[in-house]
């Protein structure tokens, strides 16, 4: 009984320890600019999309402009 009491409280002590650790920004999404057309930019790279009705953003690959 005191074994699994003690393992308890360890794992308690460790997951309260990983919710109070800080994220550094960078560890974040990646930050991305904003897109020239709602399906993405001309050069391919990857952006934010801002539905001006809604003010949702919408991550997009931008892979109708992507030569190959």
């Amino acid at each position: 009984m005191i074994t699994l009491t003690a393992r308890l409280i360890t794992a308690a002590v460790v997951a309260a320890g990983a919710l109070a650790l800080p994220v550094p920004a960078d560890a974040q999404a990646p930050q991305r600019g904003s897109c020239q057309y709602e399906d993405g930019n001309t050069d391919g790279t990857a952006c934010l999309w801002t539905d001006p009705d809604t003010g949702i953003e919408f991550d997009v690959d931008s892979r109708n402009y992507v030569t190959r």
